[in-house]
């Protein structure tokens, strides 16, 4: 799940990157979308995926300011503090 909306997450980038926000605003809260039912479903869910849900529930407020949700989604890209790394 959360490696799915990550990969989400930077196809927004890039989309964002080129020019096409709306595009972009729709991934992230298809992100959004899926956590929360995700969440709903399973009651020990981590605390990272509680965290990345808000994340992208920030994101995909209306009348965010362009740089910080640039910023937004540059940490969205970074994996977790304390996560496994995966090669």
């Amino acid at each position: 799940m959360e490696q799915i909306a990550r990969q989400r997450a930077q196809q927004a980038i890039k989309l964002r990157d080129d020019g096409n926000a709306g595009e972009a605003r729709r991934l992230l809260l298809q992100n959004s979308k899926e956590l929360e039912a995700f969440l709903a479903t399973s009651p020990t869910a981590p605390a990272r995926l509680i965290e990345l849900n808000k994340q992208y529930q920030a994101l995909t407020a209306p009348a965010g300011k362009p740089l910080s949700e640039r910023k937004v989604l540059r940490e969205l890209q970074l994996p977790a503090a304390g996560s496994a790394t995966r090669y």
